[in-house]
């Protein structure tokens, strides 16, 4: 069977607009994401009593982005105007140069920030299909941007008049795609940031002898943290039943010391990429077994009043709490 002529402007052709949806759709969940603040966004597990010299690349990042709620929400602008433009043809290179302009940034920040290893591949990947979209209509660009007269045979031009036809095809798919994100990510915002009484930094309110813990962090996605009066720093995750009003949890010690010991030890057995996970894993199990770490689970009743939590365990004593999260402005 003889194909068509024209079948390599129409392989380009449907090449081109499955990664401009692919695009848009995920630049909408982004976007989405920091609206509904299921991104740059710190909990008191890791917002609070740190330094900034303290964060390593990934912290000061979502530091560095979140300080500003205003500046966290004309990138997801930008990220919807993006999405909006390159799925129309008329727009589509103004589009293409607006995520561009966004996502090599994104890019070198994951790279030179040590952003976690998913959404490397995934700023690789944005990026990559925003290059294709730019190089494969390099000839329109030109023209488009310098007013260079195009070559009618290598443009995008060259097609079938059904690609042309259903030129309003985008203005019902992107109602769509922009409602399937937001839906999406709402429901993550819900599931995972599940607000509750307890949520934020309680501090010792009396120095007694039945008070065990210094400063307890609870954070909306089910983390804690908790120092004792050795400042020794436990993290774990905690369930909660606020109609029962009584919570449990389940910690585990960390230390700077063993923290300095893996990545120490890492560094020097020069492994590669792949390995890194499996091997800092070992030897955290390792180190948490010389130093006699074990994990800690415990269960309390617990009532607030004012800005006062009373803990009471099995045995019934009792231990008090004052809400301190108003000292740092960094939780939002």
């Amino acid at each position: 069977m003889k194909l068509p002529k024209n079948i390599k402007p129409i392989s380009l052709f449907l090449l081109r607009l499955l990664c401009k949806y692919y695009l848009a759709y995920y630049l909408f969940s982004y976007a989405f994401a920091k609206i509904l603040k299921t991104q740059f966004s710190f909990g008191p597990v890791w917002g609070a009593d740190y330094n900034v010299s303290d964060y390593n690349g990934f912290m000061l990042t979502w530091y560095y982005y979140g300080y500003s709620r205003t500046y966290g929400l004309i990138i997801a602008g930008s990220q919807i105007l993006a999405g909006i433009l390159i799925l129309f043809r008329k727009t589509e290179r103004i589009g293409v140069i607006l995520l561009l302009s966004f996502m090599v940034n994104i890019l070198l920040v994951n790279i030179f920030y040590e952003i976690a290893f998913g959404a490397m591949v995934m700023a690789i990947t944005l990026t990559v299909m925003g290059l294709f979209l730019l190089i494969s209509d390099w000839q329109g660009f030109k023209n488009y941007f310098f007013k260079i007269p195009v070559n009618k045979e290598n443009s995008l031009g060259n097609l079938p008049k059904i690609f042309t036809k259903y030129y309003w095809l985008p203005f019902l798919i992107l109602p769509i795609l922009l409602y399937i994100r937001y839906d999406y990510i709402n429901d993550l915002a819900k599931k995972y940031d599940k607000t509750n009484e307890l949520v934020g930094v309680w501090k010792v309110a009396e120095n007694k002898p039945s008070q065990e813990l210094f400063k307890i962090y609870f954070d909306k996605r089910s983390s804690i943290k908790i120092k004792d009066f050795d400042r020794k720093i436990y993290y774990g995750s905690y369930s909660l039943n606020d109609s029962l009003k009584y919570f449990s949890y389940k910690i585990k010690h960390s230390t700077e010391v063993g923290a300095f010991k893996v990545q120490d030890s890492l560094n020097k057995m020069n492994l590669h990429k792949d390995s890194i996970k499996s091997y800092r894993k070992k030897l955290i199990e390792h180190y948490n077994k010389e130093m006699n770490i074990i994990e800690l689970e415990s269960k309390f009743n617990y009532s607030i009043k004012k800005d006062t939590l009373t803990l009471t365990d099995n045995l019934g004593v009792k231990q008090y709490f004052l809400n301190i999260t108003k000292e740092y402005p960094v939780l939002k």
